[in-house]
This record gives structure tokens, sequence and C-alpha cells, in this order.
């Protein structure tokens, strides 16, 4: 047998502090050594992957937005319905209230990174809320109405 073979798996350390080390003379603190820097980046990688938008991860979470959205009741739409600018064409009351709703419906579905997501204003001009992500290129396309407290939501791909 070597001399290597009965080396402690754990030593002082050299350091001048008080503290254990593993010790890389034996054979199983070199595994443990080796093993800890794999678990470490594992870890790493994983924690990286899940703070990112997959293409097919927000397809999912707008679909499931918009079907919990349809039907749900409308906290809110008698409040807004009642503002002074409610009269004017160019004012939707709800527009802030509703990038907001799709933001939080989209989070609740549980897909997809935690950050990242934009819900933004339809860039045509048109009724509808555009989603999209930084880290995708894909843009989806929500409507959102409100009719006798009630919400009712449909979800399109590509821009509104």
């Amino acid at each position: 047998m070597r001399d290597s073979d009965h080396e402690p798996v754990l030593v002082r350390s050299k350091w001048g502090t008080n503290r254990y080390v593993y010790n890389t003379s034996s054979p199983v603190g070199v595994a443990l050594i080796i093993g800890s820097l794999l678990f470490a980046g594992i870890m790493l990688y994983s924690l990286h992957a899940g703070s990112r938008w997959t293409e097919d991860d927000l397809r999912d979470a707008v679909y499931q937005a918009a079907g919990d959205l349809h039907g749900a009741a409308d906290p809110n739409g008698e409040l807004l319905s009642d503002s002074p600018l409610a009269g004017d064409s160019d004012y939707n009351p709800y527009a802030m209230y509703d990038q907001g709703l799709i933001q939080d419906a989209i989070e609740d579905t549980g897909i997809g990174a935690s950050s990242g997501l934009v819900v933004q204003d339809a860039e045509s001009g048109g009724s509808g809320y555009e989603v999209s992500t930084f880290d995708t290129e894909s843009t989806y396309c929500i409507r959102l109405t409100h009719h006798d407290g009630e919400l009712y939501a449909g979800a399109a791909d590509g821009p509104c």
C-alpha cells in the first residue's frame, strides 16, 4: 500500500486559520474537490438557463394567460369606465390596468423566467397589447376587452 492511501480526507489549513480543508494528497479529498466544483458549475448553469425565456415558454405562457383571463371577473371595470376622459376616442382608460393584468397573468402561469417580460400597447395603433421578451424575437398579441364586469381575452401569434 502507498502512504497516500492512508492520508486523512480533511486537514488543518496552512493559511494560519483553524479551518479544515480537503486534503489534496488524499484520493478521496481530490474526488471531493472535483465533485464540489462540478456541483457548483452545474448549479450556476441551471440558474442561468432558468433566468432566460425560450420561444416555446413565451408562446405557452401567453396562450395560457389569455385562457385564464378569458371569462374572468373584471375587478376594476366600473371604476375605470367612470374616468372623465372615458369619452375621448384617443383615451383608453384600461391601458395601464390591462398591461399589468396581462403581465400578472403571464407570471401566474409559472412558465418561463421571472423577469424580462415586456407588455406594451400595439405599435400599429390597433387595439391589443404586444407581448415579447428581451431573450426572444417572437411577439404575441393579446386582445383584452371589458364587458359587463367580465374580461374577454384572445391571443395570436405576431404583432397586433
